[in-house]
């Protein structure tokens, strides 16, 4: 299956802690959005929702754990992500 010409293409960060994406993948989001992609930051929030959001970046809040281990948690996550994310 073919993507429709005008359709942007879409990158997805899915960062644990919103103040991680901010400090360290914020120049990588920005980048990619100056390239013409859609950018979505899946992220645990905290303290960044309205920074994130006025870069212009789709947000997508999670409920993740860094040192999860419960896979059925992390599915059902990911679940979520892939369906907030259409």
């Amino acid at each position: 299956m073919q993507e429709p010409q005008n359709r942007k293409k879409t990158i997805l960060f899915l960062i644990a802690e919103d103040w991680y994406f901010w400090s360290h993948r914020l120049p990588i989001a920005r980048g990619a959005k100056n390239q013409g992609f859609d950018v979505i930051i899946a992220t645990r929030v905290n303290h960044h929702k309205e920074h994130i959001e006025k870069e212009g970046f789709k947000l997508i809040p999670i409920n993740i754990e860094r040192r999860s281990k419960n896979i059925i948690k992390d599915t059902l996550v990911q679940n979520s992500i892939r369906r907030k994310s259409l």
